[in-house]
């Protein structure tokens, strides 16, 4: 796998790291298996000795702060989502700047549809990872033009 990403879509990878990071911890805030799933395939990837950002990626070295901090948001954003299925179980939900989220995966009640929107290059990284399907879909757009 080759991935070659621009500085906006690189912010992706850092969010990433920081659920699968989290979600290894011992008190986890959020329980994300999949991005434990992604980060090890990406580490592969992400050894490039010369881009400092890979590089801490790959070894792991986030700030804890910021690692709970997007714990805290990404868990936020599920309760949001859960509070909305709640009362519209079969309701549409649009994950704008989805990056390489697995929020799909924990919120789904086996009814909503729902819609990952982010650059043409983090979905063309996201199709390695995940299978579109009836439910769940990717559009590869930019919301900054």
């Amino acid at each position: 796998m080759n991935i070659i990403i621009g500085d906006v879509a690189a912010t992706s990878f850092v969010t990433l790291y920081c659920h699968a990071i989290e979600s290894q911890s011992k008190d986890t805030i959020l329980n994300d298996p999949k991005a434990v799933e992604i980060t090890h395939e990406l580490n592969k990837t992400l050894c490039n000795p010369n881009i400092k950002l890979e590089r801490d990626l790959a070894e792991g070295k986030i700030d804890k702060q910021l690692v709970v901090h997007v714990a805290i948001r990404a868990k936020q954003y599920d309760k949001y989502v859960g509070k909305f299925l709640e009362s519209s179980p079969e309701g549409v939900v649009v994950n704008i700047g989805c990056g390489l989220d697995t929020r799909f995966l924990r919120v789904d009640n086996g009814k909503v549809i729902f819609y990952d929107l982010d650059l043409p290059e983090i979905i063309e990284i996201k199709r390695q990872f995940f299978n579109e399907n009836e439910r769940y879909h990717f559009i590869a757009s930019s919301v900054l033009i």
